[in-house]
């Protein structure tokens, strides 16, 4: 069974065509008005990230003044700390080098007192020296005896220059026997071993005239190292020392070299 069409009136389509209108007049007045508060919510928006960024310059500006400020005051403080700083080593500089200037100053000074000290010690201990050869050469001089024996003549300070250096204080001669002699102001042990061994070995070498001769030692001086008296007596070296004007000779028993 075919379905009736239903058929509108005149007046049914024009009120639908009202309708219609109303419908789509309504549908435009709500659009516009979202739209518009869509606008407007987004100007105000816009307009508050406005602020917004405007206040964060301001903030931004103002903190990197306050940052400038604070690195040129760390700035004029540094450059003021470093100018009082080389200062103070400029300063430190001078007053090391007048230090030292006068240290050495001073030195040169020690080394000069230094040196007419040791100037005059060795005067002094020249003169002695001298004066203990002397003393002991003229006493030998007139006895020309040594150790019970007697002796025909007498060399004072017999030795050689140049390259090998060396004297002989005292040495007493006669026909077969020889007596070497060392004066000393002060005597110590080393002097007996040298008197010993050094010295004898050079006698021997530079006077070989003498070769044939058998010889005694004596160590002659003014004073005596407490150990003098037992190296003397041990080598065999007679020591002969001053008692007032004369010339006392302790032979304890001298050895034959």
């Amino acid at each position: 069974m075919k379905k009736e069409k239903k058929v509108l009136t005149y007046e049914q389509l024009i009120s639908l065509f009202q309708e219609a209108a109303e419908f789509r007049k309504e549908t435009d007045r709500r659009l516009a008005e979202q739209s518009a508060e869509y606008w407007r919510e987004a100007a105000e928006l816009k307009k508050e990230a406005a602020k917004q960024s405007e206040e964060f310059k301001k903030e931004a500006a103002k903190q990197s003044a306050e940052y400038r400020r604070e690195a040129m005051e760390f700035k004029k403080e540094a450059a003021r700390q470093s100018a009082e700083y080389r200062k103070e080593a400029a300063e430190f500089k001078r007053e090391a080098a007048e230090l030292k200037k006068e240290a050495a100053e001073r030195d040169k000074k020690a080394d000069e007192r230094l040196k007419k000290l040791e100037e005059t010690l060795g005067g002094i201990g020249n003169s002695n020296g001298y004066y203990a050869e002397e003393f002991f050469q003229n006493s030998f001089s007139e006895s020309l005896e040594f150790a019970g024996i007697k002796f025909d003549h007498i060399m004072k300070n017999a030795g050689f220059k140049g390259k090998e250096n060396c004297e002989f204080d005292i040495v007493l001669v006669n026909g077969n026997t020889i007596a070497i002699i060392e004066a000393k102001y002060r005597v110590s042990s080393k002097f007996v071993k040298e008197l010993v061994t050094k010295k004898l070995e050079q006698f021997r070498r530079l006077f070989p005239v003498y070769q044939n001769h058998v010889v005694y030692l004596g160590i002659a001086g003014m004073s005596f190292d407490k150990s003098v008296i037992e190296n003397a007596k041990k080598h065999g070296v007679a020591v002969i020392r001053q008692e007032g004007k004369h010339v006392v000779v302790d032979s304890l028993p001298t050895k034959v070299y």
